[in-house]
Formats: C-alpha cells, structure tokens, sequence
C-alpha cells in the first residue's frame, strides 16, 4: 500500500476498519478529570502491583511502560486520555511476572473499576506483556490492544482478542521491525501495522518528530475501541 501521510505508512488488513475521531467522551471545557490516585492490586501470580489512576469513565486504558521507566513515564499521556473521558491506570510491573502484572490489572479496572470496555498500551517489553495477558485473559476482557516496538510475543498473536495494533520505526533495531512485522501477519483481523519513518523506539515516539501523530493515533485507536 502507497504512503497515506509523509511520515509513515500504514498497512491495513480489514476493509472499513478507519480510525474515528476521539470527540465522544470528552469533558468539556470547564470540567477537571478526578485527580491522580495510587492503588495495589494482585498480579496474576500473587505479587502486589502498584499503579495510578487517573480520570474516570467507563472506557478503561491500561498503560504498561518499557523496561527502562516507571508507570510515571505515562503521565502526560495518562492525563490526556483521562482529559478525554477515559479512566486510565498506568502500573509499575512485577519484572518476574510482566503479563501476569497486565492480567491483574485487566482484573482490577474490570471488576474493582468496573470499566465496560478496555485497551491495553504496551512499549516495548510493555508490548509483549500487553500480547501475552491478551491472549491469556478471558474472552471478551479485552477491546483493543496497542504495543510500541513491542519485544517479543509472536507465539501468542493468534489468540489475541479485540482490535490491535502495532507501531514501529522502520530504522530502529531489527528485531523490534521484525517483531511487529510478524505480530501483525500471525494476529487475527481487525488489525493494523503502523511504520514509522526513523528510529525512535517504543516510548521515544512520543518525544520525537512523530509524537504529534503518535499520540493521535492512540486517540483515535482508543475512541474506536471503546465508543
């Protein structure tokens, strides 16, 4: 498929599947989302998992950060969700039992939150735990899934549920490029790739020349999935 904007390319594999605008659950313009609270839940193995809200709704968004940052790493990108309406939990994972951390949370903001839909945000090591709790969780749990330079979790593509989609930068390390390339071919419909031009990897998007469109994409991949 040819360029659909100067700076990436998009590899679609669903007809019709477009990315609506992000407008149906935004707070207007003098309302504040609820302020950034900590919380502890169980990972799926026993271990204690830290993590913080922000916002509220019935959308919910799990943020998973890359091996190298904290769930403070999402901050800017959690307040911009929760801005829009969507009751966002960024967490610190367990190192030893990463997708076991995810599962827990799928848990937490389905039954103590009480979200009526909800997307995974993985970058990197994130992305495969964001891959592998998908495909563990149980049916119907999960609505949408994005992973960054995800680093691992092609065996579980085939049984990933909801919408997904995967972003890399087409120059940077090979295995990242070839991880999302084969996520993308194993993954079941509706799906997407997304290839960026440079090399910015996994939570880098953001604060490089593409972050401006990063961040719209998940926007629109999130309204998508949950509105």
């Amino acid at each position: 498929m040819g360029l659909r904007a100067a700076n990436r390319r998009r590899i679609l594999t669903l007809a019709g599947f477009a990315l609506a605008g992000a407008t149906v659950g935004c707070l207007g313009d003098d309302e504040e989302p609820r302020r950034p609270r900590d919380v502890t839940f169980d990972a799926a193995r026993g271990s204690t998992v830290e993590g913080t809200l922000y916002g509220d709704g019935a959308c919910g968004v799990v943020l998973i950060p890359q091996i190298d940052r904290e769930r403070t790493s999402w901050k800017e990108q959690a307040e911009r969700f929760a801005r829009r309406g969507r009751h966002v939990l960024a967490i610190d994972v367990d190192a030893d039992d990463r997708s076991g951390s995810v599962r827990g949370a799928i848990r937490y903001m389905r039954d103590a939150q009480d979200v009526d839909r909800l997307v995974l945000v993985g970058a990197s090591v994130g992305g495969r735990a964001a891959v592998i709790a998908n495909a563990h969780a149980p049916s119907g749990t999960v609505d949408g899934t994005v992973t960054l330079s995800a680093s691992g979790g092609v065996d579980h593509a085939p049984d990933l549920q909801g919408r997904l989609l995967f972003v890399i930068s087409e120059r940077e390390h090979e295995k990242y490029v070839r991880i999302g390339r084969e996520l993308h071919a194993a993954a079941p419909e509706p799906k997407e790739l997304v290839a960026y031009d440079g090399d910015d990897h996994a939570q880098r998007l953001f604060s490089g020349d593409r972050g401006d469109d990063v961040r719209r994409l998940l926007r629109e991949f999130v309204a998508d999935a949950c509105d």
